[in-house]
């Protein structure tokens, strides 16, 4: 794989998480009350928890898409 191929993928990586990350926090929020009651019962939390452990979640994802996906991808670029 050379330099120009690893681009386009972290690229491509970096679009494909950002559209999970902003899906997610769309179906989170649309169906909010569902899913809370369900990941309350599944791991046993109250809801105000479970909103709580959601931004948890999509601040570390949001964080880990930008450690490894985007940084590098525009290291390469600078390069």
């Amino acid at each position: 794989m050379d330099i120009e191929q690893l681009t386009a993928f972290l690229a491509w990586c970096t679009v494909i998480n950002f559209i999970v990350l902003v899906l997610a926090a769309l179906a989170v929020w649309g169906f909010r009350g569902f899913v809370e009651r369900l990941h309350g019962k599944m791991f046993g939390l109250p809801e105000n928890c479970v909103r709580e452990q959601y931004f948890r979640f999509f601040a570390t994802y949001k964080v880990l898409i930008i450690m490894f996906n985007l940084v590098p991808y525009l290291a390469l670029r600078v390069i």
